[in-house]
């Protein structure tokens, strides 16, 4: 599974300027307070909830707030800051209530009580503390060990106390989370990218173990089929062309005028709306046309070679952001729906993209430890009814509980190889039918020196083949990440498949044709080891990630989710409906499933029939002029940012960095050195020469507090005397020389689905806090 979709659409957010906050007067900011109200804010968007609403789960289950909601918004945004000041310890309900005056206490119960039960607070690989909810004696079995089962498995067993049992069917855990180091360093054949750190549950993660990342950066140049650099102006046209044929798609999409598929309309319109000189080389024959007869017309026969030449690589560069959009859906562009194929638009984590210099299983793994993991476990049948489960393995195995977590790759369920008993509910049903599950694979190849541009992180090329022009279209470079002279190249689309059907000698040789015809027969040594994935041949996932095909929506997501005769619930991520296809909403979809076990078993969360007449008092007593201006204001700011302008070209990415934070934001997660090669220019001097890179130690609590104090006009500064650790250089190997200094740069999107409505990257003082109407000054 792709960590995500690095996409050649982004949703861009217009980012909102704290600046504007200064049309209030002076009585009415008051600097602290003011940066409390912020603080309230991002803890908010840092846990995906609205910062000035409730959300529909919120309201569903705790439907006595939902008509005058702003004391508990202030109560959950006091719980979400502790948790998120220190995400290593657990965080009790007495803690909570430190520094509230005491008739609003009764709030805390409840809003914690959610929290927890959700995976907002208490969740992840929690060191310290003790977990002081009561053990429960129901039995929960959890079928499948990737992100969405270890997170279900370990949010059950460790925050909820329930009795858990995993069922893995592989010999380790992870899925389609798969680290491997059989070519001398960790390699990620699965999920690989951390898609946006700001509210990215990864994230706690992270921070919870320390983990150490490498930021990528945002150039990827293009070759062409003759191994030259494509020219900026070329470049640009045709990405103004492609982003133009989307916006277009999008927009008459629902008129009927357009065929049902993205790949069919975007080839209606190349043929009735492109620029004639754009589309005289792309064959309609190539996409979902109605007939063979609907062909553009050809143009004039008497153009200077050099036109037919530029005109051709104009083709082909159309072909390569459709490639990059065939990685984004897993699938080739004609069986997805033009109308459905971005309904998660909206939902993208923003901030830095990143890879795990040890591997996503560096996740996976420590998620696991503590867990009963039943490995080499596959299922056979899933027996069930409104008393409980029985799971049968092929061994012959059973396994009785109150209940299952299902967390099965969507590819398995359409193959039908796991029975249940009786069959799922028709509805269900019909939805694993129609959502689609899709492909990509990966050939990593290890060389004995590096002999590209080790300033990139990727770069990509162009091919003659449409039906293959996902093969090989983009190369990673995992030297800058973990030392080693490594390349992954990319299959996606139809290649992907292809693939599948080659030996793996003939995987290697075709890339090693690709990679000789960029750099040079003579530049490009034999690489010592290499491996090629197969996820659509692996039994048990059967293929890669979930796509919205044609006749598909965004309630497909939902109805998988929906749980069966209230035994039988499920995650994964083809039942994440604002987070498809990534590791980071698998897990957020097992947290979910925990959540619905606990409220079926546990019962709703119960309110003290006082918080109403509490909450009007609070709203007519301690909700000040100037703080009702505020949050007015800051509402309109929020729903502002939530306009959509879409750029479906590569130059997508870093469109959406923040605005109210450095790229830095999330140093502390970075603890590596990049090697930087010398780049070769006229005149190179001093500045000109190579220079690493150095991200700042793992996590420090007062940098974090400086940075995020940083965006606020009026705030009080806090003085922090930081200390910085230097972290140790990785070492290299021997590099080749680079390439000059290439012209042209281009960047494209990493991740299409962004989820706050601003970057906001939340610093959060530990201990109490004293502030109105709750805390006492």
């Amino acid at each position: 599974m792709s960590s995500r979709r690095e996409s050649s659409r982004l949703q861009y957010k217009e980012r909102v300027s704290y600046e504007d906050m200064e049309e209030f007067g002076e009585d009415d900011l008051n600097g602290l307070e003011f940066e409390e109200e912020r603080k309230d804010e991002a803890a908010a968007i840092k846990a995906e909830l609205p910062p000035y609403d409730m959300s529909p789960l919120e309201k569903q289950d705790l439907s006595r707030f939902v008509r005058h909601p702003e004391a508990y918004l202030q109560i959950r945004s006091h719980i979400l800051r502790l948790w998120q000041s220190n995400v290593n310890v657990f965080l009790t309900k007495n803690s909570a209530k430190k520094g509230i005056q005491d008739k609003y206490k009764c709030f805390v119960p409840p809003v914690f009580d959610f929290l927890e039960r959700y995976g907002y607070i208490n969740t992840g690989i929690i060191k310290d503390g003790v977990n002081q909810r009561e053990a429960r004696q129901q039995k929960i079995i959890v079928i499948g060990a990737g992100m969405a089962g270890l997170a279900a498995a370990r949010q059950l067993q460790n925050s909820l106390r329930y009795q858990v049992t995993v069922l893995e069917a592989r010999d380790r855990v992870g899925g389609r989370v798969n680290t491997d180091d059989c070519l001398g360093g960790p390699i990620d054949m699965g999920a690989s990218i951390i898609t946006g750190l700001e509210g990215n549950p990864v994230t706690t993660l992270c921070l919870q173990l320390k983990t150490k990342l490498h930021e990528l950066n945002h150039n990827c140049p293009l070759y062409d089929i003759d191994g030259k650099l494509v020219t900026p102006e070329l470049d640009s046209k045709v990405e103004g062309e492609f982003n133009r044929m989307m916006e277009q798609a999008g927009s008459q999409r629902l008129t009927g005028a357009l065929p049902p598929s993205l790949g069919g309309s975007i080839g209606r319109l190349l043929k009735t709306n492109g620029s004639l000189d754009f589309c005289q080389k792309i064959k309609s024959e190539i996409y979902e046309m109605e007939s063979p007869s609907d062909e553009m017309e050809s143009g004039s026969d008497d153009m200077e070679s050099e036109d037919r030449a530029i005109l051709s690589a104009e083709h082909r560069l159309f072909n390569w952001h459709m490639a990059n959009l065939e990685y984004a859906c897993a699938i080739d562009l004609n069986l997805i729906s033009n109308a459905n194929w971005d309904q998660d638009d909206g939902n993208d984590w923003t901030g830095e993209h990143c890879m795990l210099k040890e591997g996503y299983s560096s996740i996976a793994r420590p998620l696991s430890e503590s867990l009963d993991v039943r490995f080499n476990s596959p299922v056979f049948q899933v027996e069930y009814s409104t008393s409980g489960v029985k799971v049968t393995t092929r061994a012959g195995e059973v396994y009785e509980a109150d209940a299952a977590v299902v967390t099965i790759p969507l590819g398995v369920l359409k193959s039908n190889t796991v029975k249940f008993n009786p069959e799922l509910p028709s509805w269900k049903l019909n939805s694993i039918e129609k959502l689609g599950f899709g492909l990509l694979n990966k050939i990593a190849l290890k060389f004995p020196r590096v002999f590209w541009d080790d300033a990139l992180d990727y770069f990509g090329q162009t091919t003659d083949s449409v039906e293959l022009r996902g093969e090989f279209y983009m190369f990673w470079n995992l030297h800058r990440c973990m030392g080693e002279p490594i390349l992954v190249a990319l299959m996606a689309g139809q290649s992907a498949y292809h693939s599948e059907t080659l030996q793996h000698e003939d995987v290697k040789k075709r890339v090693m044709k690709v990679l000789r015809k960029i750099f040079g027969e003579n530049e490009v040594p034999e690489p010592d080891k290499y491996k090629v994935t197969r996820w659509a041949s692996e039994e048990f996932t059967r293929g890669s990630y979930s796509y919205v095909a044609v006749g598909s929506d965004g309630t497909d997501y939902d109805r998988i989710a929906e749980t069966v005769e209230k035994r039988l619930f499920f995650a994964g991520e083809a039942t994440c409906k604002h987070h498809p296809a990534t590791a980071p909403g698998a897990y957020l979809s097992g947290l979910m499933a925990a959540g619905r076990v606990d409220k079926e078993f546990g019962g709703e969360i119960e309110v003290n029939p006082e918080v109403e007449s509490l909450t009007l008092e609070w709203r007519d007593d301690k909700l000040n002029v100037g703080r009702r201006k505020r949050q007015k204001r800051s509402r309109m700011m929020y729903e502002k940012g939530q306009q959509r302008v879409f750029l479906r070209g590569k130059k997508g990415l870093w469109a959406k960095k923040s605005k109210l934070f450095p790229s830095e934001s999330y140093s502390w997660l970075f603890n590596y050195t990049i090697p930087k090669l010398e780049k070769k220019t006229e005149g190179n001097s001093a500045e000109n020469s190579s220079e690493s890179r150095r991200f700042n130690n793992t996590y420090n609590p007062d940098e974090f507090l400086r940075k995020s104090s940083e965006f606020l006009p009026r705030a009080k500064k806090l003085n922090h005397n930081i200390t910085y650790v230097n972290a140790p250089t990785v070492p290299t190997v021997p590099t080749t020389p680079t390439t000059p200094t290439v012209p042209m740069t281009s960047s494209f999107n990493l991740n299409s689905r962004s989820n706050s409505p601003f970057n906001l990257m939340p610093g959060f003082p530990n201990g109490p806090y004293g502030f109105p109407p709750f805390f006492p000054p």
